[in-house]
């Protein structure tokens, strides 16, 4: 199996990270080969999408402290769940005690 294009995933990414970085992390990361890759900080959850197309043999989880079921990156998961099911998006309220998680 050839190793994906890093550069190219980075480029055509939507991912609020800069291009270049994102790219750069991506050549570091694929040293280790990772299983697992865990993204703190979700936001709109395009850069869950490229590190999934980027090594698409990894699960990738994602969390984020927004605590609404409405995310801002679930909308992306009507695409993706069909083709990939090693993409995981978690979220919930921060605040001590509530304990509110939702998958």
């Amino acid at each position: 199996m050839s190793q994906p294009n890093y550069k190219l995933i980075a480029h055509n990414s939507k991912a609020s990270q800069d291009e270049f970085e994102m790219w750069q992390l991506m050549e570091l990361v694929a040293l280790i080969a990772p299983k697992t890759i865990l993204e703190i900080g979700v936001d709109k959850g395009h850069s869950m999408i490229a590190w999934q197309m980027a090594f698409p043999d990894a699960f990738v989880a994602g969390i984020d402290d927004r605590g609404e079921v409405d995310f801002p990156a679930g909308y992306l998961f009507d695409e993706i769940r069909p083709l990939n099911k090693t993409l995981e998006l978690w979220g919930g309220d921060t605040t001590p005690g509530t304990g509110v998680i939702f998958k």
